[in-house]
């Protein structure tokens, strides 16, 4: 990336993948994001916003992997509450691990919050992968990182690497710009 001066600087990351085992994707993340939506395989929705969202103006968060898909938001400065219409979520969630419907919860958020600069969360991928085949999840992540790019925002996954065959996680990382 150039800067307005000439110089050459890097580009900052926009897909970020967290490799370190019992690492969350917030916990490693180098930004500091006032809009989240955040994606959990280990916490229901309500402790992840109040483990994680208590600094964001904008929060929300989506339980997956457990029964059932789940959703909770929270939207903590006055300025957040201006916000134009509710945000339209899937009215019946099925059962299991949908990654489908996972993607259109973020997709909403994505789209009703992009001035904002949201940053998606992703914690705890390999669960994901073990209930699906590592094809359908990389397509997942890629539609996830597409749509978090088009409206200025970020990805940060993470994932428990030394869970899961080596070839998996090499089918996954070209995905990111940043590995930590």
């Amino acid at each position: 990336m150039t800067g307005m001066g000439g110089e050459c600087r890097p580009r900052e990351a926009d897909a970020v993948i967290v490799t370190e085992p019992d690492v969350t994707a917030v916990d490693a993340d180098p930004r500091t994001a006032s809009t989240a939506v955040g994606v959990t395989y280990a916490f229901d929705a309500e402790t992840w916003i109040r483990r994680w969202g208590a600094n964001k103006d904008r929060v929300a968060a989506v339980t997956a992997g457990s029964g059932d898909v789940r959703t909770a938001t929270a939207r903590s400065s006055p300025a957040a509450h201006t916000d134009a219409a509710p945000i339209q979520l899937p009215a019946t969630p099925p059962n299991g691990c949908d990654m489908a419907t996972v993607g259109v919860i973020v997709h909403a958020y994505l789209g009703a919050w992009e001035t904002h600069d949201p940053t998606v969360y992703l914690d705890g991928l390999e669960r994901s992968v073990a209930v699906t085949d590592p094809e359908a999840v990389f397509r997942f992540l890629h539609a996830l990182v597409a749509r978090a790019r088009a409206v200025d925002g970020r990805l940060v996954a993470s994932i428990a690497a030394h869970d899961l065959p080596a070839d998996t996680v090499k089918t996954l990382l070209p995905l990111f710009d940043e590995r930590v």
